[in-house]
C-alpha cells in the first residue's frame, strides 16, 4: 500500500478529524449545489418521516435521519451493502446521495439501476462525481460521466439542475501537482508519494480561484467535479 493510503487509511479512523484535514489540504474548492443543500431543496420543511440514504457514504456524516450506505464498515456506516445489490424494497426510498462514488464500483450502471428500483416515485437523486480528475484508487477509479451522460441515464426522471460542483481552476491545478509528482519521482513510487502529498500542501490555497469560475454556467465542460439533482 502506498503511503497516501496508508496515511487515508489511520485518518478515516477519526471521521470529524479526517473531514477537517480535508478541507485544509485539498486542492479543491467546492462550489455549486452541494448534498446537503440538494436535502433541504427537495425537502424544504424537514426531513422527518422521509427515507433517505446515503449511498456509499465512506466517513461522511449528512445529519440525523440520514441512512449512511458503505460497503465497507466504517464507524458511522448504518447499512454495509453492496451498491448493486441494495437490501431496500422497490420504490422504498424518498432520496438517494452518491457522492464521488459512481467513478469508484466497477459496474456503475448497475448501480445506477439499483437506484431507481429503490427511489419512490416522485424520489430524489443527487450525484455528485469527479470530471476532469486523475485516477484515484478507493480502492480503484473505473469511470467518470459527462452532466449529458448523467441526464441519458436518467432521462425518465426530471432535472432539478446540474452544473459544476468543483471548477476549471481546481482542474487544472490537479493536473499540474500530479505532473510534477511525475517529473520528479523518477519512477519511484515512494517518491512519487511524497511529492504528490507535498504539492497538495503547497497548492491548496489556489483553490480559492475557482471562486472566480462561479458566475460562467458552462465551467461545467471543464470542471473538476459536477453535480446533478433529478426527481423520479
Amino acid at each position: 500500500m502506498e503511503i497516501i493510503d496508508l496515511i487515508k487509511s489511520f485518518l478515516k479512523k477519526y471521521p470529524e478529524f479526517y473531514k477537517w484535514i480535508l478541507f485544509f489540504t485539498s486542492h479543491i474548492y467546492f462550489y455549486g449545489l452541494s448534498a446537503k443543500k440538494a436535502i433541504k431543496k427537495a425537502f424544504p420543511v424537514g426531513i422527518n418521516n422521509k427515507k433517505i440514504i446515503n449511498l456509499g457514504s465512506g466517513t461522511t456524516n449528512l445529519g440525523e435521519n440520514i441512512t449512511n450506505v458503505d460497503v465497507h464498515p466504517y464507524k458511522n456506516v448504518d447499512v454495509v451493502a453492496d451498491a448493486t445489490n441494495l437490501p431496500f424494497e422497490s420504490n422504498s426510498i424518498n432520496m438517494v446521495i452518491s457522492v464521488s462514488m459512481l467513478e469508484h464500483v466497477p459496474f456503475p450502471e448497475k448501480v445506477i439501476e439499483e437506484i431507481k428500483r429503490i427511489l419512490k416515485p416522485g424520489g430524489f437523486i443527487f450525484i455528485e462525481m469527479p470530471f476532469v480528475f486523475p485516477f484515484h484508487g478507493s480502492p480503484s477509479d473505473y469511470t467518470r460521466f459527462t452532466i449529458a451522460g448523467l441526464k441519458e441515464r436518467f432521462k425518465e426522471f426530471k432535472i432539478i439542475k446540474s452544473g459544476t460542483r468543483s471548477g476549471p481552476i481546481a482542474a487544472l491545478v490537479i493536473q499540474l501537482m500530479y505532473i510534477l509528482a511525475l517529473l520528479l519521482s523518477f519512477g519511484s513510487k515512494t517518491l512519487y508519494s511524497f511529492w504528490l502529498s507535498l504539492f497538495m500542501l503547497i497548492f491548496s490555497p489556489l483553490k480559492a480561484l475557482d471562486f472566480l469560475m462561479m458566475p460562467f454556467s458552462r465551467s461545467e465542460e471543464a470542471a473538476n467535479h459536477i453535480f446533478f439533482f433529478a426527481q423520479k
